[in-house]
This record gives structure tokens, C-alpha cells and sequence, in this order.
């Protein structure tokens, strides 16, 4: 017996998904909710590494008040 239209289309869809590269696919949803977490805080970290020496070299801060705009309150110099 030939197989159904609705058999075909299922394994036409199981075959899509099995080519397609997603390196998620199997985690569940709390695993990705954790590697979502971990990618955002990797691209904080990288960019407050990068940001930071920057204001540091360049004499920026936190300003001590707003009658003395150019003493920062530490740091930098």
C-alpha cells in the first residue's frame, strides 16, 4: 500500500528539520533560556573590558558635583 498524502508531508517536515543546523534544537526550554543568559552577560563583560580602560585612559568618570565638573571622583588621571 502506498503511503498517505499526510504520511508524505510528515516525513517531508522530518526531513526539513533534520537538515537544517540548529545547535538548540534539542535543549529544552530552561537550557536555552540559560544559554541565552550566558551569551547576553559574555557581551556585557566584553564590552565593559573594552569600555572601562577606554574612560580610564581618557579621564572620564563620575563626576563628584556639579560645581566642580572636571574632578572626577577617583580614578583616571
Amino acid at each position: 500500500m502506498w503511503p498517505s498524502q499526510k504520511e508524505l508531508k510528515r516525513r517531508a517536515k522530518m526531513n526539513k528539520k533534520k537538515k537544517r543546523w540548529n545547535p538548540l534544537g534539542r535543549l529544552n526550554r530552561r537550557a536555552k533560556a540559560v544559554v541565552f543568559g550566558v551569551g547576553i552577560l559574555l557581551l556585557v563583560g566584553i564590552a565593559l573590558a573594552i569600555a572601562i580602560p577606554i574612560t580610564i585612559k581618557v579621564g572620564g568618570g563620575v563626576y563628584a558635583s556639579p560645581s566642580e565638573p572636571d574632578k572626577p571622583l577617583s580614578g583616571g588621571s
